[in-house]
């Protein structure tokens, strides 16, 4: 998930953040994913490996070695638009 709140700047939002740790709370409780198989980036991070750059993206969408019946889903939050790719 990736979230992306802009703080700072002029076109700064507030729930981005919480919608990617919302749903990262909800796929833990409801489907008991772990923590370790998620990938989680938002622009708060204070670990430079967790900020939603274009280096650390890239790699989760080409990522291989992945078993065939996982699913792998790339959520993004920012703005009034949530964007969801099923891969």
């Amino acid at each position: 998930m990736i979230g992306i709140n802009y703080k700072g700047t002029s076109a700064a939002l507030s729930g981005c953040i919480n919608d990617a740790n919302n749903v990262k709370n909800f796929l833990m409780s409801r489907f008991n994913y772990k923590l370790e198989d998620m990938v989680i980036l938002t622009d708060d991070a204070r670990d430079p490996r967790q900020m939603p750059t274009r280096q650390n993206v890239s790699p989760i969408n080409t990522s291989s070695g992945i078993e065939p019946d996982l699913v792998r889903s790339f959520r993004l939050s920012r703005s009034r638009n949530a964007w969801r790719v099923w891969v």
